[in-house]
Parts: structure tokens; sequence; C-alpha cells
């Protein structure tokens, strides 16, 4: 791992705050001894401050740190040296040494080869519905990770195959996702749809795009989760029985630009 001078480290310590002053403080918390649980009290509904405040540690070089040991630390640096590298506020050897360690993040997160106790305890111990579950709470997070960076999101609408379309009524799993491949609304698709005796093949039906980050995201798909009509009762929080375009209104209404549309057969 490069090595920081104390005046790099400040001044990263510097720019950190400057565009993440929440992940810096769940950092300052940490470092002052806070628990997860305390962390979770100060950012209510926020993600994984514990995992915020790892991934700044991670990137100032704190002793005990590594790349490689956990992933949604690993996650968190990649985030943060994206924002960093996106704003332009560094130059010369502290530049390149941002982007080494977001490659290198990059390079373990892409590997998947996380080789901690707790992750190998995790890999053996949960059984696979459990391990879709915890990959999905994490792509979903990389997604709003991802919004953040980009400032870009999709709001899509999927189904299964055999699930019949009466009228104008289909159901469908309306989500968020960022617009970008690696967490996109067709990657969140796929990785929801990984279960045995799924009522047919997986169909995208609606794509729409809308510009912001996370806050922005979520109240879109907030907006049009409200406008979708009836809940499917033991489907979780995101299946419908909806218009399709009924929500296409909807969604230009909140500025959302369609990117993809096929009506079921």
């Amino acid at each position: 791992m490069p090595e920081l001078t104390d005046e790099e480290r400040n001044k990263l310590r510097e720019v950190i705050q400057l565009l993440e002053p929440n992940r810096y403080r769940a950092y300052e918390l940490r470092q002052e001894g806070a628990t997860g649980a305390e962390l979770r009290v100060e950012f209510p509904g926020r993600g994984r401050p514990i995992s915020w405040a790892n991934g700044v540690s991670l990137l100032l070089g704190n002793p005990g740190f590594e790349i490689g040991n956990q992933i949604r630390a690993d996650r968190s640096l990649r985030f943060l040296s994206d924002r960093l590298l996106n704003a332009g506020g560094l130059d010369g050897r502290l530049l390149s040494y941002v982007q080494e360690m977001r490659d290198q993040a990059d390079e373990a997160l892409t590997a998947r080869a996380y080789n901690n106790p707790g992750t190998r305890a995790w890999e053996t111990m949960r059984a696979r519905q459990e391990e879709d579950d915890e990959e999905e709470t994490d792509l979903e997070e990389e997604s709003i990770e991802d919004v953040g960076v980009t400032q870009t999101y999709q709001i899509y609408a999927w189904t299964y195959s055999g699930i019949p379309s009466v009228a104008s009524s289909t159901v469908v799993k309306i989500g968020l996702a960022a617009a970008v491949p690696r967490s996109n609304a067709w990657r969140r698709m796929e990785n929801s749809c990984r279960t045995t005796g799924s009522p047919g093949a997986p169909t995208m039906l609606r794509v729409w795009q809308g510009a912001g980050g996370p806050d922005s995201a979520r109240q879109s798909e907030s907006e049009l989760h409200r406008s979708a009509g009836q809940r499917i009762l033991g489907g979780g929080s995101e299946w419908f029985r909806t218009d399709l375009q009924a929500l296409d209104t909807r969604a230009q209404a909140l500025g959302l630009e369609r990117h993809f549309a096929v009506n079921p057969a």
C-alpha cells in the first residue's frame, strides 16, 4: 500500500471532509470509539456508517486497515476515491495515490477473493437464499453509491414472463438502480431473480432515467411506488399490480426520461 506523508494525509483529510462530511464525521466518531450501533443512531436510515468510517480509514492508510479484507470497506473506499477524483481537487502525488488506492479496491471487488475469517465463516454457514439476500442488499448500496458519483439514476419496472397481464394491469417490481453497468437496472433484475421456482424468465418492461444524487433517486422511487397502485401482499415492498401507461405519465411528471420500454404481450 502506498505511503502518505503527514502533509499529504492532512490535505486528504481536508478534501474528504469538504466533499463527504457525513462519511468523515462517521470516521471521526469511530476514531473516538463509537460502535457500529452508535453510528447508526447518529446517521439513521443512511446505509452502513461503519463502512463509511472504514473506507476513510483505508484511504488515509490507517494502521490495521488493508484492502481485500472487508468487501463493504473496499466498496466505500472505491466510492470515496471516485468522488475525490471526479471533484478535481487533487494533483501530483496525492492524485496518483488516490487513483492507485481506487484501482486496488476495484481489483479486490472484481475478484471477490475475500479471505478474512468473517468472510470465510459467512460463506460456509449461510444458506444460498441468505447469501442472495445479502448480495441484493450490497448491490442496492452499491447502486446508491454509484448514483452519488454519477448524479444519474434509473428507476425500473420488471416482471416474470409467466405472470399474466390482464388488460392494463401488470405485476411488476419497481426499484432503483444506478446508470452504470455494474449496478444498472438489468444487473439489479438479474440479481433479484436468481431463485428456484421463478414464474418464467425475468422481463424488463420499463427503465426511466433521472438526474440527481441519492436523495433525488430515492424520492423518485418513492413517488412511483405511491403512484403504482395495489401492492402485492407477500411480495416485499417493491411489487405492485399497476398500469404501465399511468406509470409513464407519472415518471414524466417527475422529470424522468423513458430510457427503455416494452409492453407485455
